[in-house]
Protein backbone atom coordinates (compact mmCIF):
# COMPACT_ATOMS: atom_id res chain seq x y z
CA UNK A 1 0.00 0.00 0.00
CA UNK A 2 2.86 2.42 0.74
CA UNK A 3 4.07 2.14 -2.86
CA UNK A 4 0.74 3.46 -4.18
CA UNK A 5 0.75 6.41 -1.80
CA UNK A 6 4.34 7.53 -1.21
CA UNK A 7 5.18 9.76 1.73
CA UNK A 8 7.11 12.08 -0.59
CA UNK A 9 7.55 12.44 -4.31
CA UNK A 10 10.46 14.28 -5.95
CA UNK A 11 9.29 16.21 -9.01
CA UNK A 12 11.78 16.05 -11.86
CA UNK A 13 11.65 19.57 -13.30
CA UNK A 14 14.56 21.49 -14.83
CA UNK A 15 16.53 23.82 -12.53
CA UNK A 16 14.38 22.98 -9.52
CA UNK A 17 14.36 21.07 -6.26
CA UNK A 18 10.75 20.18 -5.54
CA UNK A 19 9.41 17.55 -3.17
CA UNK A 20 5.67 16.88 -3.12
CA UNK A 21 4.13 15.63 0.12
CA UNK A 22 0.79 13.96 -0.72
CA UNK A 23 -1.80 14.40 2.04
CA UNK A 24 0.50 16.74 3.96
CA UNK A 25 -2.61 18.15 5.65
CA UNK A 26 -5.87 16.44 6.45
CA UNK A 27 -8.49 17.61 3.93
CA UNK A 28 -10.70 19.27 6.56
CA UNK A 29 -7.73 21.13 8.08
CA UNK A 30 -6.52 22.24 4.63
CA UNK A 31 -10.01 23.48 3.73
CA UNK A 32 -10.21 25.37 7.03
CA UNK A 33 -6.90 27.11 6.36
CA UNK A 34 -7.99 27.93 2.81
CA UNK A 35 -11.28 29.50 3.93
CA UNK A 36 -9.51 31.47 6.66
CA UNK A 37 -6.85 32.79 4.27
CA UNK A 38 -9.45 33.75 1.65
CA UNK A 39 -11.10 35.97 4.28
CA UNK A 40 -8.16 37.35 6.30
CA UNK A 41 -5.51 38.02 3.64
CA UNK A 42 -5.49 41.56 2.17
CA UNK A 43 -5.48 40.28 -1.42
CA UNK A 44 -4.46 42.71 -4.15
CA UNK A 45 -4.43 42.74 -7.93
CA UNK A 46 -1.58 44.84 -9.29
CA UNK A 47 -0.84 45.88 -12.83
CA UNK A 48 2.21 44.15 -14.32
CA UNK A 49 4.38 45.16 -17.23
CA UNK A 50 5.07 42.39 -19.75
CA UNK A 51 6.96 43.08 -22.99
CA UNK A 52 6.31 46.82 -22.59
CA UNK A 53 2.54 46.54 -22.06
CA UNK A 54 0.68 46.94 -18.76
CA UNK A 55 -1.96 44.37 -17.78
CA UNK A 56 -3.91 43.58 -14.61
CA UNK A 57 -2.22 40.60 -13.00
CA UNK A 58 -4.37 37.50 -13.71
CA UNK A 59 -4.50 36.49 -10.03
CA UNK A 60 -4.59 37.99 -6.54
CA UNK A 61 -1.43 38.21 -4.44
CA UNK A 62 -0.18 39.04 -0.95
CA UNK A 63 3.33 39.09 0.53
CA UNK A 64 4.33 38.08 4.06
CA UNK A 65 7.87 38.17 5.47
CA UNK A 66 9.88 38.05 8.69
CA UNK A 67 11.92 41.10 7.74
CA UNK A 68 9.26 43.45 6.35
CA UNK A 69 11.27 44.03 3.18
CA UNK A 70 9.43 44.79 -0.08
CA UNK A 71 9.55 42.46 -3.08
CA UNK A 72 9.64 43.67 -6.69
CA UNK A 73 8.94 41.94 -9.99
CA UNK A 74 7.45 42.92 -13.39
CA UNK A 75 7.15 46.61 -12.42
CA UNK A 76 5.30 45.71 -9.17
CA UNK A 77 6.62 46.42 -5.67
CA UNK A 78 4.83 44.58 -2.89
CA UNK A 79 5.07 45.59 0.76
CA UNK A 80 5.35 42.69 3.18
CA UNK A 81 2.89 42.04 5.99
CA UNK A 82 3.84 40.30 9.23
CA UNK A 83 2.93 36.61 9.24
CA UNK A 84 -0.60 36.10 10.59
CA UNK A 85 -1.29 33.42 13.21
CA UNK A 86 -2.67 31.07 10.54
CA UNK A 87 0.30 31.58 8.21
CA UNK A 88 2.71 31.12 11.13
CA UNK A 89 1.06 27.79 11.93
CA UNK A 90 1.33 26.63 8.29
CA UNK A 91 4.92 27.91 8.12
CA UNK A 92 5.84 25.99 11.29
CA UNK A 93 4.28 22.78 9.92
CA UNK A 94 6.30 23.12 6.70
CA UNK A 95 9.51 23.96 8.57
CA UNK A 96 9.09 20.90 10.80
CA UNK A 97 8.45 18.62 7.81
CA UNK A 98 11.33 19.98 5.69
CA UNK A 99 13.86 20.87 8.41
CA UNK A 100 14.28 24.28 6.74
CA UNK A 101 13.57 27.82 7.96
CA UNK A 102 11.56 30.12 5.70
CA UNK A 103 11.61 33.92 5.66
CA UNK A 104 9.04 34.95 3.06
CA UNK A 105 5.73 33.77 1.64
CA UNK A 106 4.20 35.08 -1.58
CA UNK A 107 0.57 33.98 -1.75
CA UNK A 108 -1.20 33.64 -5.09
CA UNK A 109 -4.98 33.25 -5.23
CA UNK A 110 -6.44 31.83 -8.41
CA UNK A 111 -10.14 32.69 -8.36
CA UNK A 112 -11.24 30.75 -11.41
CA UNK A 113 -10.01 29.02 -14.57
CA UNK A 114 -9.07 32.38 -16.10
CA UNK A 115 -6.53 33.30 -13.40
CA UNK A 116 -3.02 32.08 -14.13
CA UNK A 117 0.72 32.42 -13.78
CA UNK A 118 3.05 31.57 -16.65
CA UNK A 119 5.86 29.04 -16.24
CA UNK A 120 8.87 30.88 -14.83
CA UNK A 121 11.65 30.79 -12.25
CA UNK A 122 12.07 33.35 -9.48
CA UNK A 123 15.60 34.45 -8.65
CA UNK A 124 15.18 37.48 -6.41
CA UNK A 125 17.94 37.72 -3.82
CA UNK A 126 15.97 40.22 -1.73
CA UNK A 127 13.69 37.37 -0.58
CA UNK A 128 16.51 35.90 1.45
CA UNK A 129 17.30 32.23 1.98
CA UNK A 130 14.53 29.68 1.36
CA UNK A 131 11.50 31.85 0.57
CA UNK A 132 8.27 29.84 0.59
Amino acid sequence: MNELFPKTNRLNLPDSDITYFPNFLDEDIANGYFECLKKEVPWQQDNIKVFGKVYPQPRLTALYANNGKPYSYANVTMQAYEFSDVLLKIKELIETKTDLKFTTCLLNRYRNGKDSNGWHADNEKELGLNPV
